[in-house]
């Protein structure tokens, strides 16, 4: 599985899972970095686009985010749940019904 793209909406999003690329939904993702910061108490959603590389389902539990900024640089593990499963893996142990 590859990001292929990502974006930063300030607040909830609402945006869950959606079958299109971020850039025709509208959010802002050609800068290629996370320019705004959250105060105390504020939160943002990362929104993230992904592509399977092979034919074969794939499936991505957490996603470690690399940061750089005038302070440091530093990496965390996001916790997600991200299947994209091929046609016949649907419903199997691989891909569970969601």
């Amino acid at each position: 599985m590859t990001v292929e793209d990502f974006a930063v909406y300030p607040g909830w999003s609402g945006v869950g899972s959606q079958w299109q690329s971020l850039s025709s939904t509208g959010y802002d993702s050609e800068s290629g970095a996370v320019t705004a910061r959250c105060e105390k108490g504020e939160v943002a959603d990362l929104l993230i686009q992904v592509t399977r590389t092979t034919d074969a389902s794939a499936v991505a539990e957490s996603l470690t985010v690399h940061w750089k900024s005038d302070r440091g640089e530093g990496s965390f593990e996001a916790g997600l749940g991200v299947y994209l499963c091929s046609e016949g893996d649907i419903n199997s142990d691989t891909c569970p019904e969601v």
